[in-house]
């Protein structure tokens, strides 16, 4: 099971949204009765050149699915983690996180922010943690800005990867 970044910010509706080997990788993230985030269905893949407007509906639909107070999950329950892998077709997490960037999307009482996360941690045991200083509050929450902006932060977010 991974543990998500939605109660970072103490948010209503979370998603995450990856950037790997030319997909975006949409998925829910629901808050548990423990308090830790986890990740849910819809599990989304867009391409990556896909409108802008098509990304952001797919976040939108990840957005409206986000969850709070469900059942806390087993610790060693997977199920999660294993629904986004078989989406694209790998099978372990550190294939998969070291070819992925990842932005959190938090949104509250209609705020919306974007948080790009970098990857940090030995190559056996990848992990994401918070992009410091880059977030970014979006006063525009159509499709189309919402698409535009995370393209816009996944640009920023390989920059600080290739100079980190």
């Amino acid at each position: 099971m991974r543990l998500g970044f939605l109660n970072r910010h103490s948010a209503t509706r979370g998603a995450s949204v990856y950037l790997r080997e030319g997909l975006w990788l949409i998925h829910s993230q629901a808050e548990t009765e423990a308090g830790f985030s986890i990740s849910t269905p819809p599990y989304l893949a867009i391409p990556e050149h896909a409108a802008n407007a098509a990304l952001g509906r797919a976040v939108r639909q990840a957005l409206d699915a986000s969850e709070s107070g469900v059942p806390t999950p087993d610790p060693d329950d997977e199920g999660s983690s294993r629904q986004l892998l078989e989406l694209v077709g790998v099978r372990g997490w550190r294939k998969f996180a070291r070819t992925a960037s990842l932005i959190g999307v938090n949104e509250e009482r209609g705020r919306i922010v974007l948080e790009p996360w970098r990857l940090k941690g030995p190559p056996g045991n990848p992990s994401f943690e918070p992009l410091p200083d880059h977030d970014l509050e979006l006063d525009d929450v159509t499709p189309e800005a919402l698409g535009r902006s995370l393209r816009r932060l996944s640009k920023l977010r390989e920059l600080e990867s290739a100079a980190g």
